[in-house]
């Protein structure tokens, strides 16, 4: 192992972005956001997401895209947040990283429950439970019955939202 040597995951870096520094920024914008300002949780995640961009492909963050989509849902704008958190879920899955998928799939899955589109959190809800029995956790596996309650009894079903 050579010294000094980081992971390209931790310090993958071009044209000046670091991936720390994006994460540390996209989660500023989370906080900006979740704290109730979301104007300036919107910049810093646009900020952070164009930043985000100037990484090397292979750097597995989802901080910039995921916490954008938390700002714009939060900011009722489900469609955009819709479209980011998907895209997100599906760049990480290709890089192979199924574990760190879950994170925008778990938000993916909230914004289309709030946004009415309750077959396809079903859909994306099922995924999660895959991808978590793969992997072993457990957060994403909690939401992802919850919100699949929540769908069932949204349609009448409480029987099958209890269980």
């Amino acid at each position: 192992m050579r010294t000094g040597h980081h992971p390209p995951n931790v310090m993958g870096s071009a044209g000046g972005a670091v991936g720390p520094a994006v994460q540390a920024l996209a989660a500023q914008a989370a906080m900006a956001a979740l704290g109730g300002e979301l104007d300036l949780g919107l910049e810093l995640g646009e900020r952070a997401c164009l930043r985000g961009i100037a990484l090397p492909h292979h750097v597995v963050i989802p901080a910039p895209s995921f916490s954008l989509g938390v700002a714009r849902m939060l900011a009722d704008d489900l469609t955009g947040a819709i479209s980011l958190l998907q895209s997100e879920r599906l760049r990480i899955e290709q890089l192979g990283d199924p574990l760190l998928a879950i994170r925008p799939a778990t938000a993916l899955v909230i914004a289309l429950y709030l946004a009415g589109h309750w077959d396809d959190t079903l859909v994306e809800a099922d995924s999660i439970l895959g991808a978590c029995a793969d992997t072993g956790t457990g957060v994403g596996r909690l939401t992802a019955r919850v919100l699949t309650g929540l769908v069932a009894h949204h349609r009448g079903h409480d029987a099958l939202a209890e269980t």
